[in-house]
């Protein structure tokens, strides 16, 4: 009988586990992440103002922003001063970047916060994506 009662405990828990991981499969199904969430609000916006060269400058959603083909030239970016010399060279670009960026440069060169304005949020589950769940878009106006 302890056999029994253990067995079908087991077989219990074994239900309950394949049907909670059932409906977080179904729900991340549904759930876009952050960075695909980035990466059409980038397109919406080069749709919008067709007159405009965006620039995005980002860490690892570039990939994923490459992979989805954005209409909105992304570049990797990992140190300040080449950021400022990239700017500088393309002066007709309307420079965005991703608040893990921005975090970055201010660990490089202290506060940014008067040469950046938020233009958009996206987020998604921090259970599906623990790093990358919350992306803030900024525009530069910090000058060249």
């Amino acid at each position: 009988a302890l056999r029994v009662a253990g067995a079908a405990l087991a077989a219990g828990v074994i239900a309950l586990q394949s049907a909670r991981g059932a409906a977080l499969v179904a729900w991340q199904a549904d759930e876009p992440p952050a960075v695909y969430r980035l990466a059409q609000g980038l397109g919406e916006l080069a749709a919008a103002q067709p007159d405009r060269r965006f620039v995005v400058y980002t860490w690892e959603e570039t990939r994923v922003l490459q992979y989805l083909r954005v209409p909105v030239t992304n570049r990797r970016i990992e140190t300040f001063a080449y950021f400022m010399a990239d700017v500088q060279a393309d002066p007709g670009a309307t420079v965005l970047l991703t608040d893990h960026v921005l975090h970055g440069f201010e660990a490089q060169v202290g506060s940014l916060a008067d040469k950046v304005k938020p233009i958009a949020e996206y987020s998604g589950d921090p259970l599906f994506e623990p790093v990358y769940h919350d992306i803030t878009l900024y525009e530069w106006i910090g000058g060249r």
